[in-house]
């Protein structure tokens, strides 16, 4: 959406509320200074998702094979892998992509990832920013018993097992100061872009009791919300 939106005008001050990776999608030129008509909040999803993954090995430590499913058609799935190959490394632990190019092939995606033994899976959060999506997944991993996470909040609060992300009810209160300082006269191209600093760690002890999962005292300890 933002894409098309700075496609179609270089003079209208655009604010993202928010963008998933502004300076990897070309939107602006740096995060400190835009350049262009673009300016408001992105996202670490491509940065947090080895950090997402390492909290999914945490929640399941037994797990000895991980797996990551990401979209084609999206320009960051690239980079989104090579951030989740990098976490599993350091974890020690093997890795099995699935990247898929439609809706239709998640079925066969998780098929396979069952198959290459995957104990638990990290999802590319534009994969479950639709509900329909979302909850099409949800199913397919309770259905194949696999532990999953992913980089938004309503991922874990639809039944996803967990969820390590910035909240975005705080998002939306900053992109409200943007447009109050573009009205007020400030040049997009001169207000800085910003990133979440903090993030919220989600679990859905529904789901892993669903999954016959029991976690660790410390690691729910660790965490912001507990789904009950």
């Amino acid at each position: 959406m933002i894409e098309a939106l700075k496609a179609a005008t270089s003079t209208i001050p655009i604010v993202m509320a928010p963008a998933g990776d502004a300076l990897g999608s070309g939107l602006v030129t740096t995060l400190a200074r835009p350049g262009g008509n673009v300016t408001g909040l992105s996202l670490a999803l491509v940065e947090m998702a080895g950090k997402t993954m390492e909290m999914l090995q945490t929640v399941v430590p037994q797990t000895r094979r991980l797996g990551c499913l990401v979209h084609e058609k999206d320009p960051l799935h690239l980079p989104f892998l090579s951030e989740a190959e990098t976490a599993a490394a350091r974890l020690g632990l093997p890795i099995r992509p699935a990247i898929i190019r439609a809706a239709a092939e998640v079925e066969a995606a998780f098929g396979a990832m069952v198959s290459q033994g995957v104990g638990a899976v990290l999802i590319q959060p534009i994969l479950v920013v639709d509900p329909n999506d979302r909850s099409r997944l949800i199913a397919l991993a309770l259905r194949h018993r696999l532990p999953t996470a992913s980089g938004l909040g309503s991922f874990a609060e639809a039944g996803g097992l967990l969820t390590y992300a910035s909240e975005f009810k705080d998002t939306w209160r900053r992109a409200a100061v943007y447009v109050d300082k573009l009205l007020k006269g400030a040049r997009a191209a001169d207000l800085p872009v910003e990133r979440p600093t903090t993030f919220t760690l989600i679990i859905n002890l529904k789901t892993a009791r669903a999954l016959g999962l029991t976690i660790q005292s410390s690691v729910l300890a660790r965490a912001d919300r507990l789904i009950q």
